[in-house]
């Protein structure tokens, strides 16, 4: 054990007196602090994860502890289009992800993905996907269905669909080594 950067152990301990009832970023905040004071992991602690974690939301963490075990999830953009008049902008969220669901709302999903994005740690593309995946299945999926049946009466939908990939980031694989504890 060696004594932690105060760059990291500072900031750290201030924010973590705010995630008393969040235990997510609680947790994530004391592996922070435990891997800046172990020698084989200090080099990867980075004073910046303190202010990741508190752009971070108790989703989020549950989100990203998923990319801990796999480098990517399939996702997809599937619209509900009208014939010859666009599609729904509410039909579905822009990133439909059912690997991250476990219950949780769609929509609510699709915005921490895009929070987890903007903050470096995934990156969402339509230009690679899992050759091995299909992405057909996902337009039978119980939720796409159950979206899909409020906008039917319209004439002439159809569900569209655009294959997707989330990645971790290099950046975000040095993160999650750092902050998300292993006994999740």
């Amino acid at each position: 054990m060696i004594e932690p950067p105060l760059t990291i152990s500072g900031p750290t301990l201030e924010a973590l007196k705010y995630t008393f009832d969040t235990k997510e970023l609680r947790e994530m905040y004391i592996e922070l602090l435990s891997s800046s004071m172990n020698i084989d992991t200090v080099n990867k602690a980075h004073s910046s994860y303190v202010e990741i974690i508190k752009n971070m939301t108790p989703l989020d963490a549950i989100i990203l502890k998923v990319f801990s075990e796999v480098d990517a999830v399939p996702s997809a953009i599937i619209t509900f289009d009208i014939e010859n008049n666009g599609h729904f902008l509410e039909g579905m969220p822009r990133i439909f992800a059912p690997h991250l669901l476990k219950n949780k709302d769609i929509f609510l999903i699709a915005a921490s993905i895009t929070n987890l994005c903007r903050l470096g740690l995934l990156s969402y593309t339509q230009e690679l996907w899992l050759r091995d995946y299909n992405y057909e299945a996902l337009k039978r999926h119980p939720l796409v269905l159950e979206r899909y049946n409020r906008y039917k009466t319209h004439k002439g939908v159809t569900i569209e669909l655009r294959k997707a990939l989330i990645e971790r980031t290099d950046f975000g694989y040095n993160f999650i080594k750092t902050c998300i504890p292993k006994t999740w």
